[in-house]
Formats: structure tokens, C-alpha cells, sequence
């Protein structure tokens, strides 16, 4: 994205799957914020909306693919398939020679209805290491280029990911580097064209105009899907936002939307901030409606890891060593389906009974609270997936 960006190009990059950190850093790298696309979660014609308006402006499209090619249901081949994206395959070359170019025509042939874009040689030796890989490859697929192993390049990560990208001091020029060392090993050419139809989406009714939500954000609060914020502006919502770490007062606002994140990593402050604590108390007995997803959640129970947080939830949250959920789910709220997913390290222990439980691919999925006019859940909801019942979770 910014090898392209670096040639004046404007690259509009997504995200394949329900994803919040890979995003950010692909931000950073594009200049332009980041929407993500699958098929379970978005669907396909809000996909095909999305990468329709982005080709109005964008030069280049890029949509990061997520685990192999093939894994998972759906997976980035399925993706790549409904939408007729060519594929650019990155693999990690550290121990390959000629093999090289029977993975990725494996790689690339496995489905006859994907459409090949070319090859990146990921952890290269050296530039002969790369001229070896590069003559491997078949006539019909394209290199595209190469990165040596550098730790230069390397992200650091924690349990759910990679760190925020406002936690890497040196991101941009992390970045900056391998973006310069791509360009430098190849040509790194435009793919093939891609064409997409218009949308034949309605326009939202304006179910929240003059209301004005609220939107925690901050270090431990960051996990929010940039077409959530598009879908509720939409129906006509007014968005401030506000830092329960760091604000001393709750914002003046008709409803309020705490999203996941790490509060575990500053359970400090969150417990001594007793201003913000008394105030989104007050909004509670107010019956403003309080939307709290996963780390949300976990903030407004008793304790979180043992510590004393807002406490205004019954229950008790720990962070464990241990995945408690992931993937795709869908549930019914108010006789409305919406999509969700989930994907989290903690336990909510709890005498709530709760008001409805998700349904995966798996079987059961995660529960939904409901108490006085907070909905709480580990999951994170994806708004256009049914925009009358995610402006339901924000109506008194």
C-alpha cells in the first residue's frame, strides 16, 4: 500500500474478515481509513457497495486476505471469487528454492475461477536468493517483488494481535522502509483491472436524526468498524467522542457506545476515573441507552482481572491465557437479525440471565445482557447488516 502510495497512487485498502488492528496499520501505510469485507459478517452487496464507491477515487485497491488462501468458511479465495479481485500471493520463501514456483502455482491454479494477479517473496536471504525464486516461477505469473529478512520490518504482537498502530513509535518509518525495499526489488506493477457495479442499496431512513451518540475512544477503547460510524451518521446521527481513561466527564449525548479494546492493560486509571464511573451511572438511571461490546462489557461488571471498575453490570471478568471465542455469529434482537463476531480472551461471570444467545456455524455463541437500558455482550456487532435494529440499541 504505500510502495503504491509512494508513487502518488491513492490506494483504498480493506480488510478480508472481521478485523480491527490490522486496519489501523493499514491506515497509516494508505493514508485513508480502512473497511473490511466478508462474507459472513458484511455479506456481499455491502461488499460490492463498498468496493464500488472506493473505485470511484482509488487508483489501486488492495484487500488484505486473511490465514492461507484457502482457510477458513468463507475464505480469501471465496472472497477474491464474488468480487472478481485478482490475487496477489505473499509467501514466505526462508527455506524454498525452485519450489517456490510450484507453491504459487499451486497456490494460484488450486481453484480454476481465481483470477491470478502474481507473487511477493516474503523472507529472502539476499538478492540472489530472490533472482533464484523469481526465474522459478512459471511465464504466466507476475513477480511482484520481494523483502529480505529484516527485523526493520517487523511488527510487535499480544494476544489479540498485532499492537495498536498509535503503539508503535516508529510505524510510519517501519513501514516507510519496507515499502522502499519492495520497490527496489521489482518493477511491483498494477494488477489487473477489476470492475464493480453499482449498488442497488436504499437510502437509510433517518431513524437518529438529532440524536447524538456518544463513542468511547481511547487506548482502551478502540475496536470500532469505521461503516458502523458511516451507517449510524447515516440515519442521522450526530457522533462526539470521549475517553473513559481519561475524561473527567461523561459528554452530553442521547445514547452511549462503549466498543472493545484493552481495558485490561489500564485497569489503573479506568478504576480511579470515579468521575466517569458517577456519570455514566447517572445516564444509566437516566435510561439513556448504553451499547457495551466485549472490553466495554467487561469495564461496566464489578471487578475486571480483580480490580474494581464501574460496577454497573453484576458480574466479574478475567482475562485468561486461553481463546473463549472467535468467529462470525448472528443474533436476534428485537425480532431482528444482525451479524456480529467474536473474538476475545475473557470470561464474564454473571447472575444476569441473558436476554438472547447468538448461533455460529458451531452451534451456540455468545450471550447478550440486557439491564435497564445497557445492552452488554462479547460481541462486536456489525451495524449495516441490519441498520433498523443497530438504531434500535441507541433509542430510548
Amino acid at each position: 500500500a504505500r510502495a503504491w502510495r509512494n508513487r502518488g497512487l491513492k490506494v483504498q485498502a480493506f480488510k478480508a474478515g472481521p478485523d480491527f488492528l490490522d486496519p489501523m496499520i493499514l491506515e497509516i501505510a494508505s493514508g485513508h481509513p480502512v473497511y473490511n469485507l466478508d462474507l459472513g459478517m458484511c455479506g456481499v452487496d455491502d461488499g460490492a457497495a463498498q468496493l464500488y464507491k472506493a473505485a470511484q477515487t482509488a487508483d489501486v485497491i488492495l484487500v488484505e486476505g486473511v490465514m492461507g488462501l484457502y482457510d477458513g468458511t468463507p475464505s480469501s479465495a471465496d472472497l477474491a471469487i464474488q468480487f472478481n479481485l485478482p490475487v496477489l500471493v505473499t509467501i514466505d520463501a526462508s527455506a524454498m528454492a525452485q519450489t517456490f514456483g510450484a507453491v504459487a502455482t499451486g497456490l494460484l491454479s488450486y481453484n480454476p475461477a481465481l483470477k491470478p494477479a502474481g507473487v511477493i517473496a516474503n523472507k529472502l536471504g539476499s538478492a540472489g536468493h530472490g533472482k533464484l525464486l523469481q526465474d522459478a516461477l512459471p511465464k504466466h505469473l507476475t513477480w511482484f517483488g520481494a523483502l529480505l529478512k529484516n527485523e526493520v520490518f517487523a511488527l510487535p504482537e499480544r494476544h489479540l494481535g498485532l499492537h495498536r498502530a498509535a503503539e508503535i513509535e516508529d510505524l510510519d518509518a517501519r513501514i516507510e522502509a519496507a515499502a522502499k525495499a519492495l520497490a527496489e526489488s521489482g518493477e511491483l506493477p498494477l494488477p489487473p483491472l477489476a470492475t464493480f457495479n453499482p449498488p442497488t442499496q436504499a437510502a437509510l431512513p433517518q431513524l437518529l436524526a438529532s440524536k447524538t451518540i456518544a463513542i468511547a475512544r481511547d487506548a482502551a477503547f478502540c475496536f470500532v468498524y469505521p461503516a458502523n460510524v458511516d451507517c449510524l451518521q447515516a440515519m442521522g446521527a450526530d457522533i462526539v467522542y470521549f475517553s473513559p481513561l481519561n475524561d473527567k466527564k461523561l459528554p452530553e449525548a442521547h445514547s452511549y457506545w462503549l466498543p472493545g479494546g484493552y481495558p485490561e492493560l489500564h485497569l489503573e486509571h479506568l478504576s480511579q476515573n470515579t468521575h466517569m464511573k458517577a456519570d455514566l451511572k447517572t445516564a444509566l438511571e437516566a435510561g439513556k441507552p448504553i451499547l457495551a461490546e466485549c472490553g466495554g462489557m467487561m469495564t461496566l461488571g464489578d471487578t475486571l482481572n480483580g480490580v474494581a471498575v464501574f460496577g454497573l453490570l453484576k458480574g466479574a471478568s478475567q482475562v485468561t491465557s486461553g481463546l473463549q471465542g472467535i468467529g462470525t455469529q448472528h443474533v436476534t434482537l428485537n425480532n431482528q437479525n444482525m451479524s456480529a463476531h467474536t473474538f476475545h480472551y475473557g470470561k464474564f461471570e454473571t447472575s444476569l440471565t441473558p436476554a438472547t444467545i447468538a448461533t455460529s456455524q458451531y452451534g451456540a455463541g455468545e450471550a447478550v445482557y440486557q439491564h435497564g437500558s445497557i445492552t452488554a455482550t462479547f460481541l462486536h456487532f456489525y451495524f449495516p447488516s441490519n441498520p433498523i435494529a443497530s438504531a434500535a440499541l441507541f433509542l430510548s
